[in-house]
C-alpha cells in the first residue's frame, strides 16, 4: 500500500503505537500542537453555563423554588434555588457539549493526518452527524440506567465499571468510523474486546487525576473567591481538562485499532472522506 502522505507531501505524525506511557506523551503533544483549537472547541459548552451561572447570581430572572419536606422535629432544609437561565444554560451546553465532544475527536484525526486543525471545519463535521451522535449518546445513557441504579449497591459498582469502560468508545465509531448508534455500541465492545484492562487503566488514570486536580484548586477556590470567581475559574477548568480527556481516550483508540486491526493513515483518511 502506497505511504499515506499530506496534500503538502509531508509525512503525517505517526499513529500511536505504545503502553499508557506512550498514550499520555502522545496525548500532551496532540494538545501542545494545536492547544488552541482544542480550548475554544471545549469552550463553546461552557459559554451557555457560564452566562446562565453569572446572570443568576444577579438574580435576573425567574427564580423556580424547591422545598424539602422534613418532619416538624427536624431541622429545616434550605430550599433549592433554580434561575430559568441556569436551566437553559445547562440544556444549550447539553447540545453543544455532543458536537464538542464530536468536533475534538475529528481533530485530533486531523492532526495525525498532518492536516490543519480548524474549530469551524470540526463542528461542521461533527454538526453533520449530530443525529448519530445524539443518538449513540442517548442509547448510552439508557444502557447505563440498570448498572447506575444498582451502583448504589456495591454489586452494581463493577457492572457499571464494566458498561463505561466497554462503551467507551462509542462517539468514536460515530464520528471516525461513520456508524449509526446501534452499530457503535457493538463496535465499542469489538475494539475494547481484549484490551479491556489498557482502556480501563487510561479512564481510571483520567479519572483520578480530575478528582485530584478538583480537590486541590476548587477546595481552596470555594473558600477564599466569590462566587463569580469560582464560575469562571471552573470554565477555564473544564476548558482544558475536556479535551485533554477526549484526546487521550482518542489517542488509545487509534492506538488500539494500530494493535489489533494493522489500522493505517490511508484508513483513517478513507473513514474520514480526506
Amino acid at each position: 500500500m502506497t505511504p499515506y502522505h499530506t496534500p503538502s507531501g509531508h509525512e503525517p505524525p505517526p499513529l500511536p503505537h505504545g503502553g499508557l506511557g506512550h498514550i499520555a506523551d502522545s496525548t500532551f503533544s496532540v494538545f501542545g500542537a494545536h492547544y488552541l483549537p482544542f480550548i475554544l472547541i471545549a469552550l463553546l459548552p461552557q459559554i451557555p453555563l457560564l452566562v446562565g451561572g453569572i446572570i443568576s447570581l444577579t438574580g435576573i430572572g425567574p427564580i423556580f423554588t424547591f422545598d424539602f419536606p422534613v418532619e416538624p422535629s427536624e431541622e429545616p432544609v434550605e430550599p433549592l434555588q433554580i434561575s430559568l437561565w441556569e436551566v437553559l444554560g445547562v440544556i444549550l451546553s447539553f447540545v453543544i457539549s455532543i458536537l464538542a465532544g464530536g468536533a475534538t475527536i475529528y481533530a485530533v484525526a486531523r492532526h495525525f493526518l498532518g492536516s490543519p486543525v480548524l474549530v469551524r471545519r470540526s463542528y461542521e463535521y461533527a454538526w453533520a452527524r449530530f443525529p448519530k451522535l445524539l443518538g449513540s449518546f442517548l442509547l448510552v445513557l439508557l444502557i447505563l440506567i440498570v448498572p447506575g441504579v444498582l451502583s448504589v449497591f456495591i454489586i452494581g459498582i463493577p457492572l457499571l465499571v464494566f458498561a463505561v469502560v466497554a462503551l467507551l468508545f462509542v462517539t468514536h465509531a460515530v464520528a471516525i468510523e461513520q456508524q449509526g448508534p446501534t452499530d457503535a455500541l457493538k463496535r465499542s465492545w469489538n475494539v475494547v474486546q481484549g484490551n479491556w484492562w489498557r482502556t480501563f487503566g487510561l479512564l481510571a488514570g483520567i479519572t483520578l487525576a480530575i478528582i485530584g486536580a478538583t480537590l486541590i484548586i476548587f477546595l481552596p477556590a470555594g473558600r477564599f473567591l466569590p462566587p463569580a470567581l469560582v464560575v469562571l475559574l471552573s470554565t477555564a477548568f473544564s476548558t482544558v481538562v475536556t479535551p485533554i480527556a477526549t484526546i487521550a481516550i482518542t489517542v488509545l483508540y487509534f492506538d488500539i485499532r494500530v494493535r489489533k486491526e494493522q489500522y493505517t493513515h490511508n484508513d483513517l483518511a478513507r473513514e474520514l472522506g480526506d
